[in-house]
């Protein structure tokens, strides 16, 4: 009985989080230019791509809602009450939907290892052959901008020479002048060389302006191909391996040790969801499916602030990747504790 109250509210929950989640990619995509200036081919295989790395954040949150739904709606036709007092377990009612967490775990567990890093690996395998912004001659301007960085030309000579250059830096605080410059895209960024020309910047104390013969730049481009990988796009064996070389070698490894937490972390956060659904869920008032959503949206972002601030902590304050990563699980089992505790009290 509760498996089957349980069944339609978490697939409705999955098909709107998903939603939500595809409506989401879609504003960052359309609020960046360099992204909508794909050829459509390649948005196609990068949008499609991005679905396997959404699904740990989607997975959790869907069956969150539509547990606490569920649950509601047990509550207001007075199926909880009955059940106990038929002398039924809370643990009874609460083992179907520990099962469907588990199995949502599972697959969680299963879309971080290893969906994620072919997700993130075939997106930015599709923006190899992007070589970032079009750089070929032109006798039209030329405007490159990224990350507080604003780089434009009057014109973009046969052999890749920039002339009438305008190089605009942190948010309008420097500013640099060339009659020439020289581009390079590598490493995912782009190189500028300017010529010849005078840099402005304001300073607290007052303006600085200076002449120079040479004066080179970097912009990070998020299009321009990268070397090597990055620690989530990385399964669990080549993970494991490159801690273990990069711990030899003396390299950082605190980024590796999160990813490789994190995909630990977040299923074993379902249980947890599922237990906290319950005293969520067990009220009599408003309708099930709002307050579901409602709340999954709350706790949500709750968790999504307490993984950012695990990843400030771990770059910022020097956290242990261990802490980083499980800030959010551990947060959660005080909340389901302590919410257990209370509701099922009577």
């Amino acid at each position: 009985m509760v498996a089957r109250a349980m069944a339609a509210p978490v697939g409705v929950a999955l098909l709107a989080v998903l939603g939500l989640a595809l409506l989401g990619v879609a504003g960052r995509v359309a609020a960046e230019p360099l992204i909508r200036a794909l050829p459509p081919q390649v948005l196609a295989t990068v949008l499609i791509s991005l679905l396997a790395p959404m699904l740990p954040a989607v997975l959790p949150m869907a069956l969150f809602a539509g547990l606490v739904a569920g649950v509601a709606r047990l509550e207001s036709d007075g199926t909880v009450d009955a059940a106990r007092a038929l002398g039924v377990a809370p643990r009874q009612l609460v083992a179907p939907t520990l099962g469907l967490a588990l199995l949502f775990g599972l697959v969680t567990a299963v879309a971080g290892a290893w969906g994620e890093p072919w997700g993130r690996y075939r997106a930015r395998h599709a923006l190899d052959g992007v070589d970032g912004p079009d750089l070929g001659a032109r006798a039209a301007p030329l405007t490159v901008a990224a990350d507080g960085a604003l780089l434009g030309a009057a014109a973009v000579a046969a052999d890749g020479t920039l002339s009438d250059v305008l190089l605009w830096r942190d948010d309008g605080h420097e500013i640099v002048m060339a009659p020439q410059a020289q581009v390079t895209l590598a490493d995912g960024g782009l190189t500028a060389e300017l010529f010849d020309g005078e840099v402005h910047r304001r300073l607290d104390a007052g303006y600085l302006r200076a002449r120079f013969g040479s004066y080179r730049a970097t912009m990070p481009l998020p299009l321009v191909r990268r070397t090597g990988h990055e620690p989530f796009e990385l399964a669990p064996a080549p993970l494991m391996a490159t801690i273990e070389e990069r711990r030899t070698q003396g390299h950082e490894i605190r980024f590796h040790l999160l990813a490789l937490h994190r995909r630990i972390a977040i299923p074993l956060a379902l249980p947890l969801l599922a237990l906290l659904a319950w005293p969520l869920g067990r009220s009599r008032g408003g309708s099930g499916a709002a307050r579901g959503f409602l709340c999954a949206v709350v706790v949500g972002f709750g968790y999504y602030l307490l993984l950012r601030l695990g990843d400030h902590g771990l770059r910022q304050l020097h956290w242990p990747a261990w802490f980083a990563a499980y800030l959010g699980t551990a947060s959660l089992a005080l909340a389901a504790a302590a919410g257990w505790w209370w509701r099922w009290r009577r």
